[in-house]
C-alpha cells in the first residue's frame, strides 16, 4: 500500500512493520491547514494538526506514501498552496522526528490532482503534478536525491485531466 491519489483534500497510506500495521489519512481542513488521522492495527485514530508552511494555505490538493531510505521508515505528504507553490512534508517515523517541509517547486495548479506511487521496497518515489500551462511535472526520490522532470503535453489543444474548458492550451 504505497500509491496514492490525492484530491479535494484528503489521501491517505498504510504499511506494515513487523506485525504492526500503520494507516494514515491526511486531510486539508477548510482553514487551509493539514491534518494527519494515525491508525496502528485498526484502533482508534488520534488526529495531529501539522499545519500549512508560514504564510502559505493548502489548496486540499495532496498525495502521500510511505518511504524507505538508510533503513529509516519514513511518511511523505506532497500538498499544493493557494498560490501554486508545492511543499513536500516529510517525518522519519523510525526517528520519531517531527514533521518538516521543503518547498519543490512553484506554478502548479490550484485545481488539479497530485498523484504518486512507490515502487515495493519503498526506496523510489514518484510524484506527478501538473503545472498552471496544464503541463505534467515528475518528482522522483531515486538513490537519495530528488530530480524533477517536465513531461511536457500529450498534445495541442489536450487538457491532461480531460476537461473541455479549454480547447487549446
Amino acid at each position: 500500500g504505497g500509491s496514492s491519489v490525492g484530491s479535494q483534500g484528503v489521501t491517505a497510506t498504510w504499511w506494515v512493520d513487523g506485525s504492526t500495521r500503520h494507516e494514515r489519512g491526511y486531510y486539508v481542513g477548510l482553514n487551509g491547514k493539514l491534518y494527519e488521522l494515525a491508525i496502528i492495527n485498526n484502533g482508534t485514530g488520534t488526529w495531529t494538526e501539522i499545519g500549512p508552511p508560514t504564510g502559505e494555505t493548502l489548496t486540499g490538493r495532496l498525495t502521500a506514501f510511505p518511504a524507505m531510505y538508510s533503513s529509516q521508515r519514513y511518511v511523505i505528504v506532497f500538498a499544493t498552496t493557494s498560490d501554486g507553490d508545492l511543499y513536500q512534508y516529510s517525518k522519519n517515523i523510525t526517528a520519531g522526528t517531527p514533521w518538516s517541509y521543503t518547498g519543490r517547486g512553484s506554478g502548479y495548479a490550484t485545481n488539479r490532482p497530485l498523484a504518486s506511487t512507490v515502487n515495493s521496497d519503498h526506496s523510489i518515489l514518484s510524484v506527478f503534478g501538473i503545472k498552471s500551462d496544464y503541463s505534467v511535472t515528475l518528482l522522483r526520490f531515486y538513490s537519495g536525491s530528488w530530480n524533477t522532470y517536465n513531461l511536457g503535453k500529450p498534445g495541442t489543444g489536450i487538457d491532461v485531466c480531460g476537461s473541455m474548458k479549454r480547447m487549446f492550451i
